[in-house]
């Protein structure tokens, strides 16, 4: 028994030296010839071991290689694509002769890999190899169909230790001239088998930030059989959160769907990490969120039920982003609380503020157009198909209440089209068309107001706070330039004007008729005064930024104004000439334009800001000289009416004097 036992311990231990040692000293050098020629072979590329190799069979399949290299494509800037300090594999060998890959170990540790697109655009991933381009329809059962299920050689698989640790993933791209990197790689994946729960583990570093992620699969056997399994993801940064929660369909583009969460403390620290800084004024693009229903499908996004918030911005849509075609396309719709455009225009970014100018000075139309580039060239970067509907609008001081609007771009051509729009207690629809696919960016803009009230709309607007009533109005206007002062000084264009029951304020157009004896001089004629009316009409035309009218009436009992003149818009200033006459007739709206009376001219200049009113006792006195007679008659006509016109007789001299003193009948 004792020889007996002998001889067994000595087969064992011959066994031993035959299955651990053997081939470890005799087949070591075939094998690591065999596997640098099989890797040449899939690759093209020369692979060197530099380092040991470590085989076993029994109880498992083991292999180890250290300092693994595998040369990069010719031309490429580094001599290897792929650096590996070492490779472990252990799969269980009675396992795989049963149909089952169980992976007790495979490690990639202190990989470096570096994937490079060179200038031609060619990736050095693509390996030219004879059998590149040779068609593996052996690999598949003639009689399989093609189903791309999970059935094979493998029946089934098992992950144990997988896992990349310390790893560094470079990224060139030669025709665009950028390089990105990710160090501190360490990822690990774990499968019981087919049917249970995957899941990646890991994280990276990527522009000095750590990035957290986590991703589970219910049943992995689900996405390989091209069937429905419940998926989960979450990414955690310093300066982004993402999570997800919901499904994947496998197919040859995995379909998601599901819930998701994206949330970050601000959009300016997050492009600045990114490596694309944002250049703009203003404390704004902070925090930014959007939740809702998720579904990827390979070109589109689409998220619906979405909640988004930037800044002080609020609103719920859906929004469906395809990058498929030559350039991304998004389209969807929103609805929006309140829209303060403000903060996003520069110049502070405070309510009523204005670019380049304080709200102080927009108040009295002061400040000047801008000299800052204007590039529209990002339009050509997307195509886009949106809806807005918003409760309120500030663009500036100016405030606009519930309003729709259409915005499309196509081909670097930008249309906003506002259906809908409320205005200082009127309605009106315009559209706005921005060129960025010219070299000069080119704008137009057409707009149709009616029922506004005039002096709140038009002091928000331009500082002027000259008129009041109900205002009405149209206009089309064209423009191009690389800055605000260059579109100014093109524009080209038309439009009309129309005011009701209100008032030119700065002038008494009437006093200073009545005291034209005094030559205007009468103390009165220096304190605030206004014109009342109950009509202004007037069409204008814009050429080249300055603005010409010649046709402006203005009605009022006892007063008749015409107007004609310009206003250069690049320097903000009017050159205008006012004729009022104080007329025979007690007509106001509706009344006849052409009545005789008498007619001083004033001469309303300077800039917008700051108007200065003016007689123009030299133009009265040279009209009265040719034609002395009507001038007289003019006179009587008028003071007839007015001691008559409502079928009363009245003391002339007594009425006339009045009006000279500025009371009247």
């Amino acid at each position: 028994m004792k020889k007996v036992l002998i001889g067994l311990v000595a087969l064992v231990v011959i066994l031993a030296v035959v299955v651990l040692i053997l081939p470890s000293l005799v087949l070591k050098d075939t094998l690591l010839a065999q596997i640098e020629e099989q890797m040449e072979k899939a690759t093209g590329r020369e692979v060197t071991i530099a380092g040991d190799v470590g085989v076993s069979i029994i109880p498992s399949v083991e292999l180890t290689l250290e300092q693994v290299t595998i040369a990069n494509a010719p031309g490429a800037a580094d001599a290897n694509m792929i650096e590996l300090g070492a490779l472990r594999l252990k799969v269980g060998l009675f396992p795989l002769l049963g149909g089952e890959l169980a992976v007790d170990e495979f490690v990639l540790d202190t990989p470096t890999i570096r994937l490079e697109v060179d200038a031609a655009g060619k990736p050095n991933w693509e390996f030219d190899t004879a059998e590149s381009g040779a068609a593996a329809d052996t690999s598949i059962d003639s009689d399989s169909g093609g189903s791309g299920g999970s059935a094979g050689l493998l029946n089934e698989v098992r992950l144990g230790n997988v896992a990349i640790t310390d790893g560094t993933v470079i990224y060139a791209d030669r025709q665009a001239g950028t390089e990105e990197r990710l160090d501190d790689v360490n990822v690990r994946l774990s499968l019981p088998n087919l049917d249970s729960p995957f899941n990646l583990d890991g994280g990276i570093t990527w522009h000095g930030e750590a990035i957290e992620l986590t991703v589970d699969i219910e049943r992995l056997r689900a996405l390989l059989d091209n069937q429905t399994t419940d998926l989960a993801a979450n990414i955690d940064t310093k300066h982004l959160t993402l999570s997800f929660d919901g499904q994947a369909t496998g197919s040859a583009s995995m379909r998601i769907d599901g819930k998701t969460d994206l949330k970050t403390p601000s959009v300016r620290a997050l492009a600045d990490w990114a490596g694309s800084p944002i250049n703009m004024d203003g404390d704004v693009l902070g925090p930014f969120s959007v939740s809702g229903t998720v579904s990827v499908a390979q070109p589109v996004v689409a998220f619906t039920d979405a909640t988004i918030a930037i800044d002080a911005i609020r609103a719920t849509g859906n929004i469906e982003f395809n990058s498929g075609g030559a350039v991304p396309r998004i389209k969807g719709n929103l609805d929006v609380a309140a829209l303060d455009t403000n903060p996003y225009l520069g110049g502070g970014g405070g309510e009523g503020s204005g670019s380049g100018a304080s709200s102080g000075e927009q108040a009295q139309g002061g400040g000047d157009w801008s000299d800052d580039p204007i590039d529209l060239s990002a339009l050509q970067s997307i195509n886009a198909d949106f809806t807005l509907r918003v409760e309120s609008i500030l663009v500036h001081s100016i405030k606009i209440g519930k309003s729709a609007l259409r915005l499309t771009v196509e081909g670097g051509l930008m249309t906003a089209d506002l259906t809908e729009m409320a205005l200082y207690e009127g309605q009106g629809k315009a559209k706005v068309v921005a060129n960025g696919a010219r070299t000069v960016p080119a704008v137009a803009l057409d707009f149709d107001l009616t029922g506004m009230q005039a002096e709140p709309l038009l002091t928000d607007a331009a500082g002027f706070d000259r008129i009041s009533g109900t205002a009405r109005g149209n206009m089309s206007v064209r423009g191009s330039g690389r800055s605000q002062r260059e579109i100014v000084g093109n524009l080209n264009g038309n439009g009309a004007i129309g005011f009701t029951d209100g008032a030119v304020s700065g002038i008494n157009l009437g006093a200073m008729l009545r005291n034209v004896a005094s030559a205007f001089m009468d103390a009165s004629a220096g304190t605030p005064q206004k014109t009342d009316f109950t009509e202004i009409t007037g069409t204008f035309t814009i050429t080249n930024g300055i603005l010409d009218n010649q046709d402006l009436q203005l009605l009022s009992p006892l007063l008749r104004v015409g107007g004609a003149g310009t206003v250069e818009l690049p320097p903000r200033t009017v050159k205008y000439r006012i004729t009022p006459k104080l007329v025979a007739s007690g007509e106001g709206q509706g009344g006849q334009t052409q009545a005789s009376g008498v007619s001083i001219p004033v001469i309303v200049s300077g800039p917008w800001s700051d108007l200065s009113f003016k007689p123009d006792l030299a133009g009265a006195l040279q009209e009265t000289l040719k034609d002395p007679a009507k001038a007289k008659e003019a006179v009587q006509e008028t003071i007839k009416s007015i001691t008559e016109g409502d079928g009363e007789k009245k003391d002339p001299i007594g009425t006339v004097r009045g009006l000279l003193r500025g009371r009247g009948n």
